[in-house]
């Protein structure tokens, strides 16, 4: 894990440990896919059991997450490299109180990422790579475009907010910038998170009911995701 605050660190990989709000390690299986292996298209479907979406309260809420689909799975872990671990968000997204105070709400996306677009009704899929730089592309898909499209919508809205632009964390003041490289792709959206001098870019793209995330140096996990995205349905 990167040295940033809990919640930071939670929004880099998706996941957290929802007693405290300690950043925790992804188990799950490590992509095992050749690079020159075909793409497989996850199968398009509405989330089983969708929830209502639930408030941005900063408690701990469940995020309204579905469990990912086996096919699902199985193409994300053959569109990255074997160097990223793939991981199931579903049952791993929380968003634990860290003293935002009325940002958790104003600004949810921006300060709890997937954590609170997949209350939307989604599932949620990460593939991490750890090393000096972390990185990490996370998939959405939601029960249709609509919803998809919703979620980019949040996003761009509390960029625009003059009290988003900069969000008390445990403690400590984050800044936000909106990036104005959305990197060639057509509905997207972005910011960099100023951590004590450490950036962090995430960068939102939709196609069709998905959303992939972007988090890390975009220099460096842009092309991962892009081809994630293309092959996506």
């Amino acid at each position: 894990m990167i040295a940033v605050p809990p919640l930071l660190a939670a929004s880099l990989v998706g996941c957290g440990d929802k007693s405290d709000g300690n950043e925790t390690s992804p188990e799950g299986a490590s992509s095992e896919q050749s690079q020159g292996q075909q793409s497989q298209s996850p199968e398009v479907s509405t989330p089983q059991n969708s929830p209502a979406p639930q408030d941005s309260q900063g408690s701990g809420s469940a995020s309204g997450a579905s469990p990912a689909s086996p096919k699902f799975m199985e193409f994300m872990k053959n569109n990255v490299s074997s160097d990223y671990r793939v991981v199931d968000l579903s049952s791993r997204l929380s968003k634990p109180d860290v003293g935002a105070g009325a940002a958790a709400d104003q600004c949810a996306a921006t300060v709890y990422g997937a954590a609170d677009l997949a209350k939307y009704g989604a599932q949620v899929v990460t593939a991490v790579q750890s090393g000096p730089k972390q990185k990490a592309v996370t998939v959405l898909m939601f029960g249709s475009a609509d919803k998809a499209n919703a979620a980019l919508d949040q996003v761009n809205s509390e960029l625009d907010k003059p009290e988003c632009k900069e969000t008390p964390i445990n403690g400590k003041s984050i800044k936000i910038e909106p990036l104005k490289d959305t990197y060639g792709f057509d509905k997207a959206a972005g910011m960099t998170l100023d951590v004590q001098g450490e950036d962090i870019d995430n960068l939102f793209a939709t196609k069709g009911q998905f959303m992939v995330i972007m988090i890390g140096d975009l220099d460096e996990v842009v092309a991962d995701g892009k081809k994630v995205y293309d092959a996506l349905p």
